[in-house]
């Protein structure tokens, strides 16, 4: 009875327990539930927007520096397209600002935002005016405002007032993590009854704590890997904008002065025919880096577009043997190709013109760092892919450059004494297009039989694709009969809007022209054709007034079908001929135009019977 007694009285005390227990329970997860809130809702106002904020910072020095780029390539190149680029860039920088105004608002209050809007203002109107002298050709004075000291004062202002303003943004984050700290003491304060309990909630939240704290140290470590970037990459601008201002202005002047002393009277025929040479040498030069620098701008703004067809690797191969032996032999090297596959395997489905834009800079590369021995280059098929390389032995490549070898701007030497020109593009586009065709780039020592380094080793890869590709020539609109005229027999109609352009195209074709037809708009170009039906040829030039190249071919197949059109650009980027010949013109040529390549596309479409 005395025990019965015990045990009913010990219940009462066991449920109390049990619920004072779960209550204290409940009361604890409240308390933890509260803490970890907190935790998070202040860690959440801390990172999410630096994290954003640290983005739209870096959007906003790229920006910049692209603007103060284009300044400084519109003053050194005089080419508009710079400062189309420049109008197109400034807004998205304007709407980049006001993102970071939005996600952190408190940043761009005080003096270091007012100065910071000051200077950015003073750089507007400094680079505006900058354009203003380039468009009245004087950019002499363009390159002495933005090499001026007002001008570099006013860019340093502009950083270090963003600088100020992170700095400001960083003491506020201090504030608000110190807050959490005392939210955190007090938690553990009011339950400090409960200390294993507590002390298993420390150990939860110092576990995050310093997640949160490894995760702001990598954040930390990765802005200062953008910063040393950022600063390398504006160190390689500089020494590419330098060097490009060289690469320009050196052939400009051979081209200039050249033709300033064929205004001589007393001339002897070889004198004229060595300086026409030496003159479009330097244009040629000219022409080149201008075309890496269209390349390069196409990749980084993501508008360079893949166009696979049917392509003939060993005809590739073979073209450019026979295309840069008289140079490589002119300099006493030995010269040869290697292709593996047989011709019933040897058409791919790939980007024909990015092959051969790769290789063709590979071996320019090797010819120009090669002065004595061998130049070889080919291909082997290895699984899936078939892996392409160039072998010299030239200079090679020391350890340090290989790792940067293939980067923008990059070249073997970056110093003022160095003996090969080029503008430190081509392998960088290469490596873009390798990557975009689905292959890998890379560089190895060339060594010779006593494992002594003799040159350099460039491969790259790109996939093996025969399964679509077939053999198949396209005869676009053209017959067999339509084709066979008499070569000195055409008519020919040029369709081009400069007086200039005109003149050189009619003298480049009076030796296969019966008669010459001048069309100044497309509207012209199309009325020609419908009125005269024996017009055999057309030139058509793809920018023109009133109706552009492309609609006015489009208008003329819809009524002849069989009349020879080639296109003429002086756009000559990756895709145009694509879109030429799905416009309807049977072939295409880019500007400038040579004589001896319009005359070897002219006589594939009109042999003689």
């Amino acid at each position: 009875m005395t025990e019965f007694t015990q045990i009913n009285a010990s219940r009462p005390s066991y449920i109390s327990t049990f619920i004072s227990t779960v209550v204290f329970t409940l009361a604890l997860l409240s308390i933890l539930i509260y803490i970890n809130w907190s935790y998070y809702r202040t860690l959440g106002k801390i990172v999410q927007p630096k994290s954003s904020l640290v983005k739209i910072v870096g959007t906003i020095s790229l920006l910049d520096e692209s603007l103060t780029m284009s300044a400084y390539m519109a003053a050194a190149t005089g080419d508009p397209q710079w400062e189309n680029r420049y109008m197109q860039l400034n807004p998205q920088l304007d709407s980049a600002i006001q993102q970071a105004k939005q996600v952190a608002p408190n940043l761009f209050t005080g003096d270091a935002a007012h100065e910071t809007d000051k200077a950015n203002v003073e750089l507007v109107e400094m680079e505006k005016h900058v354009f203003d002298l380039i468009r009245h050709d004087r950019r002499t004075e363009a390159s002495a405002i933005l090499s001026s000291p007002e001008y570099k004062m006013e860019k340093q202002a502009y950083r270090d007032g963003f600088q100020q303003m992170q700095t400001a943004l960083n003491s506020r984050d201090i504030v608000l993590v110190n807050t959490q700290r005392r939210n955190l003491l007090l938690s553990l304060i009011v339950s400090g009854a409960l200390l294993p309990l507590l002390l298993f909630a420390w150990y939860t939240v110092l576990k995050m704590i310093r997640k949160h704290s490894d995760e702001q140290n990598i954040v930390e470590k990765e802005l200062i890997r953008a910063k040393e970037k950022a600063e390398e990459s504006d160190r390689l601008k500089s020494a590419f904008l330098a060097n490009m201002s060289h690469e320009i202005r050196t052939p400009m002047n051979v081209v200039l002065g050249f033709a300033e002393l064929l205004k001589e009277p007393n001339l002897t025929y070889e004198e004229q025919q060595e300086y026409v040479n030496i003159i479009a040498k330097g244009g040629t030069r000219m022409l080149n880096i201008t075309n890496d620098v269209i390349d390069i701008s196409k990749i980084e703004s993501g508008q360079m577009n893949i166009c696979m067809t049917n392509c003939n690797i060993n005809n590739e191969i073979r073209d450019l043997y026979f295309f840069f032996k008289p140079e490589v032999e002119g300099k006493g090297l030995k010269f040869s190709f290697i292709n593996s596959l047989n011709s019933n395997d040897t058409v791919i489905k790939t980007d024909c013109e990015k092959v051969h834009a790769i290789l063709t800079n590979l071996v320019k590369n090797a010819i120009k760092f090669t002065k004595e021995g061998s130049i070889e280059f080919g291909y082997t098929k290895k699984g899936i892919f078939l892996e392409f390389f160039v072998k010299d032995t030239g200079v090679g490549i020391s350890s340090e450059m290989k790792k940067v070898v293939f980067e923008r701007f990059r070249q073997g030497s970056e110093s003022l004494t160095r003996n090969y020109e080029g503008a430190g593009l081509g392998l960088s586009i290469s490596k873009s297009y390798v990557e975009m065709l689905g292959g890998k780039i890379w560089v190895e020592d060339n060594h010779d039989s006593h494992q002594f380094i003799n040159g350099s080793i460039f491969y790259f890869t790109i996939p093996y694709d025969s399964e679509n590709a077939e053999m198949h020539i396209v005869n676009n609109f053209v017959s067999k009969d339509e084709r066979e005229y008499q070569s000195r027999n055409l008519k020919i109609l040029i369709a081009e809007d400069d007086e200039s352009s005109v003149t050189l195209i009619s003298r480049m074709v009076i030796m296969l022209s019966k008669d010459v037809i001048i069309a100044r708009t497309g509207i012209e170009a199309v009325e020609a054709c419908r009125s005269d039906p024996e017009i055999d040829l057309v030139l058509m030039d793809i920018q023109m007034p009133v109706l552009d190249g492309y609609e006015a071919t489009k208008q003329i197949r819809q009524f002849n079908s069989h009349l020879v059109i080639i296109a003429e650009t002086a756009f000559a980027l990756m895709g145009e001929k694509e879109r030429a010949i799905e416009a309807g013109c049977n072939d295409y040529i880019s500007k400038p135009i040579r004589k001896d390549e319009l005359l070897a596309i002219i006589k594939k479409y009109f042999k003689n019977k």
